[in-house]
């Protein structure tokens, strides 16, 4: 593309690269959409490097200030930076609330209480992870005698 627009740029015409500047500020839009429905789909930041995303705001904000030092300012090029600052910070800032609330959720999720179908007693579940096994425990309880039953059952955690 390079050489596609050169002669018209060493003419003075600026819209060929001012067409490419504004098409990769929209792609650039347009390419985390698909993590935005992740997340507001399960509720929670995954398949995606916090990290990766920190370090790609940080360049997103020294881009930006690098733009207010020169002497004239690229407003295309500062729309497509500061949209790196924006849609990244709301990724990461997604993560850290979503996903602590996601973990509180399954931990929650992970230990039950139901009455049994005649009313007589509880079964609690809970499961603990013990390296490559999650253990279900059942504790039934009967109102009446006060007795309690325990049975383990191992079975392969799911990631």
């Amino acid at each position: 593309m390079v050489y596609a627009i050169r002669p018209s740029f060493n003419a003075g015409n600026i819209r060929p690269t001012q067409f490419f500047g504004i098409m990769s500020s929209i792609l650039l839009s347009l390419a985390l959409f698909p993590q935005y429905y992740e997340i507001h789909r399960y509720h929670e930041v995954k398949g995606i490097s916090i990290p990766f995303m920190a370090i790609d705001l940080m360049g997103g904000v020294f881009s930006d200030l690098s733009l207010v030092f020169k002497a004239k300012f690229d407003v295309i090029a500062g729309v497509a930076y500061s949209l790196v600052v924006v849609l990244d910070g709301i990724v990461i800032l997604a993560a850290v609330i979503l996903n602590p609330m996601t973990r509180k959720r399954r931990r929650q999720d992970s230990q039950t209480a139901v009455v049994d179908a005649d009313g007589t007693g509880v079964i609690q579940e809970v499961c603990t992870e013990h390296g490559s096994k999650t253990v279900h425990k059942s504790v039934v309880q009967s109102e009446d005698e006060g007795e309690a039953q325990t049975r383990q059952q191992g079975m392969a955690s799911v990631p």
